[in-house]
């Protein structure tokens, strides 16, 4: 019936006219094998990632929020990832490729902890728990002072300048002329 067309039943069928498609089976596997062969590969696609989540907590159990949970792997575009664990220490990175990565977890106050070869594989979730411990090794703060520019103790608008003062300042001196600047 229908010879050298390609007919899809039920989408085609309006145009038939006199028993022939109006669209030919060439210019259908043209335009319709590229668009199923792009909709058909999505989902294989999406099957070449997996998932990292985890726990950050203190080493009595108890969730850190605001935790630098940073990755690193050859397997990523930009050489590192990072999240920052919410405020039940939770923390997820969606869609990693598969392979092995390097976790490091942050937080002031406490130990940095670094998780060597954490495995990604395809379509699973990788649960990861770090124990934060306190830091052991103190920071040494510097303080450091200067004199202010402006007397705090002072309160008042005006200020009274001694005889002692006109002598020694420098805008006091008794040889000065106003000529002394043309020359």
């Amino acid at each position: 019936m229908l010879r050298g067309y390609f007919a899809i039943p039920g989408i085609l069928r309006a145009g038939l006219v006199r028993g022939r498609s109006p669209v030919p089976a060439r210019f259908l596997n043209l335009c319709l094998g590229p668009f199923l062969a792009v909709l058909l590969s999505a989902p294989l696609a999406a099957q070449t990632t997996g998932e990292l989540s985890g726990v950050v907590s203190d080493d009595r159990g108890q969730p850190l929020a605001g935790a630098l949970i940073s990755i690193e792997s050859p397997f990523l575009i930009a050489p590192q990832r990072t999240q920052i664990s919410d405020k039940v220490g939770r923390f997820t990175f969606p869609s990693l490729p598969i392979g092995t990565y390097q976790v490091t977890v942050e937080l002031e106050g406490s130990a940095t902890q670094q998780v060597e070869e954490v495995e990604i594989t395809v379509k699973k979730t990788t649960n990861l728990h770090v124990r934060l411990s306190p830091s052991t090794v103190l920071d040494q703060i510097n303080v450091t002072s200067r004199t202010p520019v402006v007397d705090p103790t002072q309160i008042s608008q005006s200020q009274v300048f001694d005889l002692e003062y006109l002598e020694t300042a420098t805008i006091g001196l008794l040889n000065r002329d106003y000529l002394d600047v043309i020359k």
